[in-house]
């Protein structure tokens, strides 16, 4: 009797065991967190990643998934890497945390450059560092190199009196047009928000201009709103 009831446990415990090494093996390489970090703590040597959460509390897709991992380097930030099944690759904000203070004053500069007169200020990156773009670059990748690759939406507040900018949209406009081409850093879109008090925060109108994703830097629309 004792023989079996060992016997019987025996089993169960090899049949739990089997159970689990298969899993590991068989639950998809989409949602295995602990290969996604890996790849996270093999790509940045010098610093290190502990998993916090899949993106959305859990996988929602089959062909792709995102995870937010903590950071030694950068204790108070949240890193976000995806992995996609179709491409087999890995895309993570770790750059867009590493130079958020260096685009921080970049876009600074450019604000004070078409609005040297004005009052000015611009959606801070340091302090938005969960939404920068996930990019598939190496890790030698310069600032420089970031900028041309970033494809970042800014927003940039200028304080202009409501009357005033009647009379400058168009010089407005085409500086605009002959200014951000000519950059460094690679836009998605930026959006020019005018207030009668950037302290109150109220816009009353903005220019809105989107690049071709496919381009450099090629306005694709621009447009007072």
């Amino acid at each position: 009797m004792k023989k079996n009831v060992f016997r019987i446990v025996f089993l169960l415990v090899l049949f739990s065991l089997l159970l689990f090494i298969g899993g590991c093996t068989l639950i998809p390489k989409s949602v295995r967190k602990d290969l996604i970090v890996d790849y996270l703590n093999d790509k940045y040597t010098d610093d290190h990643f502990e998993f916090i959460d899949y993106s959305g509390g859990r996988p929602w897709s089959n062909e792709s998934v995102t995870i937010l991992c903590s950071s030694e380097k950068f204790p108070d930030k949240t890193i976000k890497i995806r992995y996609n099944t179709k491409d087999n690759k890995y895309y993570d904000n770790y750059l867009g945390v590493k130079y958020a203070g260096q685009l921080d004053e970049y876009v600074d500069e450019l604000a004070k450059e078409l609005f040297p007169d004005s009052k000015t200020k611009h959606a801070s990156y340091s302090e938005n560092t969960i939404n920068a773009m996930l990019l598939d670059l190496p890790v030698d990748t310069t600032f420089d190199d970031y900028l041309n690759n970033c494809n970042e939406v800014v927003y940039i507040y200028c304080e202009y009196d409501s009357n005033e900018l009647e009379k400058h949209r168009n010089s407005i406009k085409n500086k605009a047009e002959e200014t951000l081409p000519n950059k460094d850093m690679r836009f998605g879109v930026v959006d020019f928000n005018f207030t009668n008090s950037i302290d109150n925060g109220d816009v009353y109108s903005y220019l809105h201009i989107s690049f071709d994703g496919t381009k450099n830097n090629e306005i694709k629309t621009i447009e007072w709103r």
